[in-house]
Formats: C-alpha cells, sequence, structure tokens
C-alpha cells in the first residue's frame, strides 16, 4: 500500500530535531511501523527540508521555491483581506498564509505519488490545508487527532473553532477519524463537541517499541542517588496541562520517612523561572526534586530501567506515551482516574488510580504505589498489548475501511 502522511510536523534526529515531542515521535513511530509492514510511507510536513529516502521511508523534499511555484494565486488577495479581520496575532496571520501557499504544493504531492490512502495528523489550523487539499483532489483520508484541546490553555482561539468545526463536518459528511484513546472517543460525544453519532470515530491506541534498550549508564550514579532510594519519573514537558506542580505538592505531603527515601526526576524541558521550579525551592525540596531538563528519547530506557514508579498527573492528556514505554521495562504507573487513556491502558497489576484530584489523595495513592509490591514481570507482559505491530495493524484495518466505503458508495 502507497500511504502519504501529512503532519504538521514530525520528530527525528536529522532535519527534523527541533520539534522533540510525544506527537512528533509517536508519527515517526507510526511511519515506522506502516513501513515494516511492507506498505511504502511517504511523509510530508510544513518544515521545509531537502527530504530524504530510507527504504520504504520517503521523507519528501520541500522547499519555498516548490511551494511559490505550485502556490495558487487565485484567490490570495481574498485571502489575505480576511487575515487581516482576524483578532489573531501577526504571526499566526503570516503561518494561516503560508499554509494557504502550500496547499499547491500538497496537492502536487498528492497527484505525483498516487497514494492509495492519505493519513492526515493532528487537528488544527496547520492540517486545515492537508483535509481541503484531500477534499478538492477527491482522494480517501483519514484524520488522527492525537488529543483534544478542549482545556488546553495554549491553543489558540482559532485552532479551537477550527476543531469543533471539523468534528461536526467530519460527523456530516462520514470523513473517518482515528483517536488515541476511548476516552477521547467518549468526550467527542458530549456537550462541548456535541457529536451525535460515533460511527466513524476509531479508537487506535499508540504502540511503543517492545525491545528493551540496555542503559547507557545507571541514572543513581547520575543524580548521585542511594541504592536504598526510590525513584519516581515524571517524564514529559513542563508545562500546565502536564500539572507537574500538583506532583510536588503530593510528594511534600508523603509520610517523612518515605520522602526521605525517594527521589522525583522530571524529565523535560523547563525554564529557569518556571513555577515549579519555584515551588520546588519554596517548599525546600532541591534535593530531592530533581529537574534533568530535557532528556533524549532514545536516553529515557536508562531512566525507566532504574525507577521504581512513574507518575502522570496531567490536567488532560490523549494518551500518555512514557506510561506504556514503562510498561515494556516493568515499570508501574500512577495516575488520576478521569484521564481519557484509562480504560485502554489500566490493568490493576500495572496501575495505581487515584480517584480524587486533591493533592491529599494523591499523596495517599502514590505512598500506596511506593509500598506496594509490583510484579515487574507481569509489568513487562502486559506492554505487549501496545505493541508497534499492533497498532499497525489497526490502522493498516481503518485504511481498508475507508477506502472500502469509498467504492461502496461509488
Amino acid at each position: 500500500m502507497r500511504i502519504l502522511i501529512l503532519s504538521p510536523y514530525i520528530s527525528d534526529n536529522n532535519e527534523h530535531k527541533k520539534n522533540k515531542t510525544g506527537f512528533g515521535i509517536m508519527v515517526m513511530s507510526i511511519v515506522d511501523s506502516l513501513c515494516d509492514r511492507g506498505s511504502e510511507v511517504f511523509v510530508l510536513t510544513h518544515a521545509l527540508c531537502r527530504g530524504r529516502t530510507d527504504g520504504l521511508r520517503v521523507i519528501l523534499k520541500h522547499s519555498l521555491s516548490e511551494v511559490l511555484l505550485h502556490a495558487q494565486i487565485r484567490g490570495i488577495c481574498a485571502q489575505i483581506s480576511e487575515l487581516r479581520k482576524l483578532p489573531c496575532p501577526f504571526g499566526t496571520k503570516l503561518r494561516m498564509l503560508y499554509y494557504y501557499l502550500d496547499k499547491g504544493f500538497i496537492k502536487k504531492a498528492i497527484q505525483r505519488i498516487k497514494p492509495d490512502i492519505v493519513h492526515v495528523h493532528g487537528l488544527g489550523l496547520g492540517s486545515k490545508n492537508y483535509i481541503d487539499a484531500c477534499e478538492e483532489l477527491e482522494v480517501p483520508f483519514v484524520v488522527t487527532a492525537h488529543g483534544l484541546i478542549q482545556n488546553d490553555q495554549d491553543a489558540s482561539q482559532e485552532d479551537r473553532e477550527f476543531e469543533r468545526e471539523f468534528f461536526r463536518y467530519s460527523e456530516k459528511n462520514g470523513v473517518h477519524i482515528t483517536v488515541v484513546s476511548t476516552g477521547i472517543k467518549k468526550r467527542l460525544c458530549g456537550d462541548y463537541y456535541g457529536l451525535a453519532d460515533a460511527g466513524t470515530i476509531h479508537v487506535v491506541t499508540n504502540g511503543t517499541d517492545l525491545h528493551m534498550i540496555k542503559p547507557t549508564g545507571t541514572i543513581r550514579s547520575r543524580y548521585g542517588i542511594p541504592p536504598t532510594s526510590k525513584i519516581c519519573l515524571v517524564v514529559g514537558s513542563v508545562c500546565e496541562r502536564k500539572n507537574q506542580i500538583q506532583i510536588v505538592r503530593a510528594y511534600s505531603r508523603l509520610p517523612q520517612s518515605l520522602r526521605e527515601n525517594t527521589r522525583i526526576l522530571i524529565l523535560g524541558s523547563i525554564s529557569e523561572n518556571d513555577p515549579v521550579k519555584e515551588e520546588i525551592s519554596r517548599l525546600g525540596l532541591n534535593n530531592s526534586v530533581i529537574c534533568c531538563g530535557f532528556v533524549q528519547h532514545e536516553e529515557l530506557c536508562s531512566y525507566y530501567a532504574d525507577a521504581d514508579l512513574n507518575i502522570l498527573a496531567s490536567r488532560d492528556e490523549g494518551f500518555g506515551l512514557p506510561v506504556i514505554e514503562g510498561f515494556v521495562y516493568g515499570l508501574p504507573c500512577v495516575t488520576f482516574s478521569d484521564l481519557d487513556a484509562v480504560p485502554d491502558i489500566y490493568d490493576e497489576n500495572a496501575v495505581e488510580l487515584c480517584y480524587d484530584r486533591t493533592d491529599e489523595s494523591f499523596a495517599k495513592t502514590i505512598t500506596a504505589a511506593l509500598e506496594r509490591q509490583w510484579d515487574k514481570e507481569a509489568i513487562k507482559l502486559y506492554s505487549k498489548k501496545f505493541s508497534l505491530e499492533t497498532m499497525a495493524e489497526r490502522y493498516m484495518d481503518v485504511y481498508a475501511q475507508v477506502i472500502n466505503s469509498l467504492i461502496f458508495n461509488k
């Protein structure tokens, strides 16, 4: 099968190093897993790049000259006039103008590649031109929502409006969508999004590489953590949505004997004056809560291998990739029961749930998890449910449904 992946960005170790996020890493994992199943996969992002070919994986060349060459000049004056009316920052208007110009190049790429299906990742202003191009060329496509921005304080009003309008449009016009958790599908049928029928929404959970990578060193020695102390990991960019600050507060409420023999490692980009750092200092926890900064994805294995507990406290989380990555190394997780992915990732032998979002309740749940005797081998066995192979099979099944539904409708 020939598949064209359209994504605002990806994360790899070549030209696409800038955006090292779970989203970008997950898109590349999907690409690679589809290639492993024998599909020829082409990838196009908004980033300008030289392009490269690696076996069945093709990162398409994307240059400014080609964007301008294939730009749809007709209607550009009207587009500029509409953008001027929008009450958004000038930078946002420039991005929207670039997306409009880039649609011509996207259409040329689709016409040249002739994919069996186009797979669009993400929903927002950055994916509108992808969807428009597919519909104008009448090619089969599917859209994956890796999360929802309903509760994302950093999302722009324009992105919010586009997301809601597209979901409603997709229901009316039978556009197939995949979501990464059961909770997201349930929320789409709630009051905010207001979908009445989720028949074309498919749940395809994220996958992870089940091959344990040999650690390059011990985390205990790197951070001077005694062998008797337990290590809790908090993985993800530090921000309000990820809610690392509540973990700090909950940690300060652990029983003293347990707190003195436990270290919290916060892995993720963080600024010097971040509120999380201020809270750590305010509570006098600088020696026991360590902000490790950004950690390369391939280095995470060293942390997972040495840790005793994975903590996910997000206020809103589409899936939570670090949870299943930790499972591969036999690492249990503590998280809140109301997160979207809980119905998909929960197993009593691998996850400890907190049913109340107060600091006191979270501290009690973390305490219970740290004092519990976990069966690491059982957790490793459970991780096989989230293999990349299984994820790729499910995406291929969705592709077949989309293609077959178009053939049937014709």
